[in-house]
């Protein structure tokens, strides 16, 4: 529940600082509004791959983890 609610309070306060980020860039003219969100994207591009990096980790460390249980397992260990 409180993970939860940290959760949606993280949600809300990004999407509050994109929106904030977008209006600031509709204040300056086009061109330099394509540049900053072009610039805005490769960013997020680059966190998302973070992401998925970590992600890919934690399944391959589970994996680790879980194979030598089963063996066991097969084994009757």
């Amino acid at each position: 529940m409180a993970e939860e609610q940290l959760s949606q309070n993280r949600d809300d306060k990004a999407g509050f600082i994109f929106f904030v980020i977008l209006i600031l860039l509709l204040l300056q003219n086009g061109n330099s509004f394509n540049s900053y969100f072009e610039l805005f994207n490769q960013q997020v591009n680059k966190v998302n791959g973070i992401f998925k990096a970590l992600s890919a980790t934690a399944q391959g460390l589970q994996g680790a983890v879980e194979a030598p249980q089963k063996v066991m397992k097969e084994l009757d260990i």
